[in-house]
């Protein structure tokens, strides 16, 4: 009887573990905003290519896109208006980068 309960209990664990993960996102190997919580405030953007470049701030981003959304797709949404990225030019690209992600992973 006591290996059931111990089972059940076990059982139960992975239940609600899958529960509350169902609706995170697939990671996929990606950085996600909760990878960035305690080690920047804002999150900085630099397109060398063109020079424009933007600051954010990681609470409000995370608000508006969650705790589990991939950084690369965020990019991907704030330069769409970029008309390097518009030219689909292979030799010519957008170049966004956040300059100081590698400081803090």
């Amino acid at each position: 009887m006591g290996t059931w309960s111990s089972a059940g209990a076990t059982l139960q664990n992975h239940v609600s573990f899958a529960i509350e993960n169902q609706n995170q996102m697939p990671r996929d190997g990606a950085i996600i905003f909760s990878d960035l919580v305690g080690k920047l405030d804002v999150v900085n953007v630099a397109r060398s290519s063109c020079g424009r470049s933007g600051h954010y701030p990681l609470e409000r981003v995370i608000n508006a896109r969650g705790r589990a959304a991939k950084l690369i797709d965020w990019l991907d949404e704030i330069t769409a208006d970029c008309p390097k990225k518009q030219a689909r030019n292979m030799c010519d690209q957008c170049g966004a980068r956040c300059p100081d992600l590698p400081k803090v992973l």
